[in-house]
């Protein structure tokens, strides 16, 4: 703890992002020491619990900041806590395979700006044309339409309309386009591959369905030992077919 504090002494007033240890957890004063050393602090990757970052959150709001806990398990009862505490400032999203991840970003005032799009209507150009050029320079959390594969060309769209992208779930992808994330996307914390509705994967025929997960696995393996993969793992729904994994990346910006 002493380590990092002292770091954050030297350095913090320019520190961007901070990731501490996995599974380390630290206490409340170390984090609230933490952000006074860090005044620019815009994202932090830690093994706090949901019930831990609500006590913080209660205490003092940080609106520029985003926080990715992880590897620390919370019941549902600290859930809602943190998610009774941070309306109408933060959205809470549960990271859907398992690793006991939540992602939690501002949410601005209303009728300001946009930061979290779960859903849209696909229509051809409807991405390029509408939604990026509208809601990408705020986007902090994207959902894309299942018919938005993650091509090379869908890649490059994200990363020159969506300079603040944490978070960002593709039910398709190739591998070239994926690389193009990794590589040019320097906020992106999370990608989720595979994860479906269930209204489409109810529907969706079994042949069509491991086909994509063929896809996208192949997709994924090739990006395991990238330099910014800090983590990769699948999961399966109980529900439907469709098969999904975690991406954990090392922020550049």
């Amino acid at each position: 703890m002493n380590e990092v504090l002292e770091f954050c002494q030297r350095h913090g007033k320019s520190l961007r992002t901070v990731k501490l240890p996995l599974g380390k957890r630290f206490s409340d004063t170390f984090y609230q020491l933490l952000f006074r050393l860090c005044p620019c602090l815009g994202f932090l990757q830690a093994s706090l619990t949901a019930k831990q970052l609500a006590r913080l959150l209660l205490q003092k709001r940080y609106p520029s900041t985003s926080f990715l806990l992880t590897h620390c398990p919370s019941t549902e009862a600290d859930v809602e806590v943190l998610m009774d505490t941070s309306q109408d400032h933060y959205h809470v999203l549960e990271v859907p395979c398992c690793c006991s991840s939540f992602f939690i970003f501002p949410s601005p005032i209303p009728n300001s700006t946009l930061t979290h799009l779960p859903f849209y209507f696909h229509h051809p150009g409807a991405l390029k044309n509408a939604i990026l050029p509208t809601f990408g320079p705020d986007l902090m959390s994207l959902s894309l339409n299942m018919n938005d594969i993650l091509t090379v060309q869908v890649a490059q769209w994200i990363c020159h309309q969506c300079p603040r992208l944490r978070y960002l779930q593709v039910p398709q992808i190739k591998a070239e386009g994926l690389w193009l994330l990794l590589h040019q996307c320097s906020t992106l914390v999370t990608i989720i591959v595979g994860a479906v509705p269930l209204d489409i994967a109810e529907t969706c025929p079994l042949p069509k369905i491991d086909g994509i997960n063929q896809g996208n696995q192949l997709a994924v393996k090739t990006v395991a030992r990238h330099k910014r993969v800090w983590s990769l793992h699948s999961s399966t729904f109980p529900s439907h077919s469709f098969l999904a994994w975690h991406i954990g990346i090392l922020p550049k910006g």
